[in-house]
């Protein structure tokens, strides 16, 4: 499984822990991906695309 983690990372995706599952984000192209904690816990997961 960590190779198949590795890979996703390689093709840009940020991987993290919410609410218990692991989820993975797509990083735009152009914009910003924030993530919001607490209790040391992802909350809120923010994508802001933008278009050149």
């Amino acid at each position: 499984m960590s190779e198949n983690l590795e890979q996703l990372v390689l093709d840009g995706y940020i991987i993290l822990t919410k609410n218990g599952k692991i989820e993975r984000v797509k990083a735009p192209d152009f914009g910003s991906v924030t993530i919001k904690y607490a209790n040391g816990k992802a909350t809120l997961i923010e994508e802001v695309k933008q278009t050149k």
